[in-house]
């Protein structure tokens, strides 16, 4: 038999994989193709959601498919689980079929970073799913693992990209998700309440900002978790630092102890939210206090989060003004150069309009952009 090993989070499982999946066990004629759920992959440092709910999920996913096996393997333990391990599994199980193991392009460019590369090409011929835009770099990988005798197929089927990252924020925002996952998997997702971590805190939100307002703290946490797709921090301090950077905002009720030079300044909202958060959402994560007070001054030394919420803030899809689709494709390109760009334009107004530079966003465009560091 002639059989394709699958393994992902799917977290959740969504259209694209099924399309992958039906497109694969036509384009490689397998017998069967199965599908490996991850429960504690390596690298990554959690995957919140309970393997048993993404097994119901998966099969769910794929309950109409024919040839799919959906596997449990990895949710025998706790253990960390490697493809290497799990190839070595699958070959016992399958001794003398022609197996073949299935990755994405992002985890073909990255295929350096696993465990034993050199010897996971010994032991399958691995199919590449890319993506339209990371052809190039997919091919240099391949040529460079072909040098080592790999048998690397890449497929004729080009994936869209469908960050689970930024599906899971959109539910947990409220959005609904009913054309990206399919009718069995959206009504379980609603019915039991996945992905909804953040309840608490929209709801109270949505109490004390503008409608308005709250719907760009929405999309901040958008684009913000968009941006993220290439950045790969932390998924709950993302969420957090988009949902709660706003939350002083036009608030009067909440008056805490801030810095006195933002006092009565268009950015005392952002020193008032890290306190606010701290104080009043019981924050203590001090990368996420820290992109929530600085997102509007920026300041020198920023951390990667950062930038993230300084730079979602000012290019969220709610956001219009001159030159916002030329930085929003800037950043989506190059994170840094874009953040840099989003630097400069807001210098600029600053200077255009006549307002008062507030110290921190001076010196900020002098280490980013005098200094030139990234």
């Amino acid at each position: 038999m002639k059989i394709g090993l699958f393994g992902g989070a799917f977290n959740p499982p969504h259209r694209e994989h099924i399309n992958i999946v039906k497109e694969l066990i036509e384009e490689r004629k397998y017998d069967r193709l199965v599908l490996i759920l991850s429960n504690n992959p390596p690298h990554k440092s959690s995957v919140n959601t309970p393997f048993d709910t993404r097994l119901e999920l998966l099969k769910l996913a794929f309950s109409n498919i024919s040839g799919v096996e959906i596997s449990d393997i990895e949710g025998r333990d706790n253990e960390k689980h490697f493809s290497y391990d799990i190839i070595r599994y699958f070959k016992g199980v399958y001794e003398g079929d022609e197996l073949e193991f299935i990755i994405g392009g992002d985890s073909m460019i990255d295929f350096h970073k696993w465990l034993k590369p050199e010897e996971i090409i010994k032991l399958v011929r691995i199919v590449v799913v890319p993506r339209g835009g990371d052809m190039e770099e997919v091919l240099s990988a391949k040529e460079y693992y072909d040098g080592f005798g790999a048998d690397i197929v890449v497929s004729n089927y080009r994936a869209n990209a469908i960050s689970s990252s930024v599906l899971r924020c959109r539910i947990a925002l409220g959005d609904d998700m009913s054309d990206i996952l399919e009718k069995n998997c959206w009504e379980f997702v609603k019915r039991e309440r996945l992905y909804r971590d953040y309840d608490a805190v929209l709801e109270r939100l949505e109490r004390e900002l503008k409608p308005e307002r709250f719907e760009h703290t929405k999309g901040v946490a958008r684009y913000a978790m968009k941006l993220n797709e290439n950045l790969r921090l932390d998924y709950d301090r993302v969420m957090l630092s988009s949902l709660l950077h706003d939350c002083a905002k036009g608030n009067v009720k909440y008056s805490y102890p801030i810095r006195e030079d933002a006092i009565g300044t268009n950015v005392e909202h952002s020193f008032m939210g890290r306190q606010v958060a701290m104080r009043e959402y019981g924050v203590r994560d001090s990368e996420v206090l820290d992109a929530i007070e600085y997102h509007c001054t920026a300041r020198p030394k920023m951390s990667p989060l950062e930038k993230l919420i300084y730079s979602a803030d000012m290019l969220e899809e709610g956001r219009e003004f001159e030159g916002v689709e030329r930085l929003r494709d800037m950043i989506e390109s190059d994170f840094e150069t874009g953040f840099c760009e989003c630097l400069k334009a807001t210098y600029r107004h600053v200077k255009d309009v006549g307002f008062s530079m507030y110290p921190l966003t001076a010196e900020a465009y002098g280490y980013y952009i005098c200094g030139g560091n990234n």
